[in-house]
């Protein structure tokens, strides 16, 4: 499958930078490993990755006319989305940013359930459920081993998945609710793609892939008023713009409970008391 995979000017062994993989709906994949790690900027160190044409009796000996690429993190589960094409004999330029993204819990926008912490896990979890083993009580042979919560849980029989093979292959996606983590990392990417003016009558497929800085982006979801934060915000602001603090609006409220208790003091002296006199 793989043709010749590079960093920057540095040859690389793809069977070592690339492992086995399943995808829901597609089967065996590849994934980069998570040892691999981009050592410098952008076209510096961009990885760049050609793939031999892919041929087979299903093809009709023919070559395929596209791969599929998904984008995803180091969670096991990949699902449907995100996902891009490569298409025969164009050249491909992937540019990422990372960002750290951490979100307030309480907000119920997110989530810590272990099951909600990869891009793909909840979507992944919960398609297994409804698909394979809540209606047939089994799952495919690839998830079995690869995701720890199916460790008991039988493999399908051949024939159970050829009877149910429309609804096991169906594209229909539920809406499962899935809430994002409240502390993770998303890589958003620029894709650009031209047709290779002079394609190698070797490789079928190429892409070049690199973040563009070896930094990240970080967002937090942070509290804006507390009691104490008000207060101080209050007197800060007040004394940096009307030359006031918060002491100022203590006296003030005081100077006004004052004035008001000797002006009702004065009135019940003069409309309401009653003179005594002694004789």
């Amino acid at each position: 499958m793989f043709q010749l995979c590079y960093a920057g000017s540095r040859d690389l062994d793809c069977c070592k930078v690339f492992e086995p993989t399943f995808v829901m709906m597609r089967g065996r994949c590849f994934r980069l490993t998570d040892s691999y790690y981009q050592t410098d900027v952008d076209e510096t160190d961009r990885l760049s990755v050609f793939f031999n044409r892919v041929q087979g009796p299903l093809l009709q000996n023919s070559t395929r006319p596209q791969l599929v690429t998904y984008i995803t993190d180091h969670h096991p589960e990949t699902g449907l989305y995100p996902r891009v094409y490569l298409s025969l004999n164009d050249w491909n330029r992937l540019r990422f940013v990372q960002r750290k993204i951490s979100m307030i819990p309480e907000n119920n926008l997110c989530s810590t359930d272990p099951r909600n912490q990869g891009k793909s896990t909840c979507f992944v979890y919960n398609w297994i459920n409804r698909v394979l083993v809540k209606p047939l009580n089994c799952t495919l042979p690839f998830f079995k081993t690869m995701l720890p919560y199916l460790a008991h849980v039988p493999v399908c029989e051949p024939m159970t998945i050829l009877q149910h093979y429309n609804a096991v292959t169906s594209t229909i996606v539920e809406n499962y609710k899935c809430l994002p983590a409240c502390e993770r990392t998303e890589n958003y990417w620029q894709m650009t793609n031209s047709i290779d003016t002079s394609p190698s009558p070797k490789y079928a497929f190429r892409v070049e892939a690199s973040f563009t800085e070896l930094q990240y982006e970080d967002y937090s979801e942070i509290r804006l008023t507390t009691p104490a934060r008000f207060i101080s915000e209050l007197g800060g602001q007040s004394g940096l713009f009307v030359g006031c603090s918060v002491m100022t609006f203590v006296q003030g409220i005081l100077s006004i409970v004052v004035f008001l208790y000797d002006r009702a003091r004065r009135t019940y002296l003069k409309h309401l008391a009653v003179p005594l006199t002694l004789r």
